[in-house]
């Protein structure tokens, strides 16, 4: 048996499509981890974090870390992208629950941490006092982290990031950032070939959709959680 991998990596869902649709015109099952495709319909699964969870996640610590009063900002990163819409979901009705916080909205940073340099620059000149910013994925943090260093306001701006790559984990450690919503990356891939591999033998899923729980990484907890850190390859 052989099984292929598509990265979804920077891929918008829609722009997939027509691969998911040749190989199910070929009778190939076709299992996407992490981001989804546009149209789920004729997929044989799926696996994911809790993206919805995971931005809630984000919105308590931002709340935690203020004190319960201040304001802040998403960071996002590409129109479009399944995860991330799902991450702003679930922060912005997390942040319901917090009065004292004050949205003040969101911009996308194109995946690129120069674009995110430049709109946290911009944004400072805005909102001198802004407390905190949640940072949709990777490439986004970084960028965020240099333009908060470049106007001084490293660590006196709370950010919380989404994954827990090598360059994130060093700057958690560094004080750069309160915290990391980590997924789940391993067990979602060792899932997804499960049930590829099942699907030719005619195994379907118990379930089409599983999501996962995502981690919540502190400094003063990430000793402890080092299993949950993305590993450079």
């Amino acid at each position: 048996t052989e099984i292929y991998t598509l990265s979804l990596h920077d891929a918008l869902p829609i722009s997939l499509m027509p691969s998911v649709n040749r190989a199910v015109s070929l009778k190939i099952p076709v299992v996407t981890a992490d981001t989804s495709v546009a149209d789920t319909t004729n997929i044989t699964g799926a696996v994911t974090g809790d993206n919805v969870g995971g931005g809630a996640l984000a919105a308590d610590l931002l709340n935690e870390a203020l004190g319960g009063k201040g304001q802040v900002y998403l960071m996002n990163g590409l129109p479009g992208t399944s995860t991330d819409a799902l991450r702003k979901q679930g922060f912005e009705a997390k942040l319901k629950s917090y009065p004292g916080l004050t949205y003040l909205g969101f911009q996308f940073s194109s995946d690129q941490p120069s674009h995110a340099a430049q709109v946290v620059r911009d944004l400072l000149l805005r909102y001198p006092h802004l407390g905190g910013i949640f940072c949709i994925d990777d490439e986004t943090a970084i960028g965020v982290i240099l333009g908060l260093r470049n106007a001084g306001k490293l660590g006196q701006v709370k950010v919380v990031a989404y994954d827990a790559e090598p360059a994130e984990v060093d700057a958690l450690k560094a004080g750069d950032l309160i915290g990391l919503i980590a997924q789940q990356p391993a067990l979602e891939g060792q899932m997804a070939v499960k049930m590829a591999y099942d699907a030719t033998k005619g195994i379907m899923p118990a379930q089409k959709l599983n999501v996962l729980p995502d981690i919540l990484i502190k400094r003063e907890t990430m000793d402890q959680q080092t299993q949950y850190f993305y590993r450079a390859q």
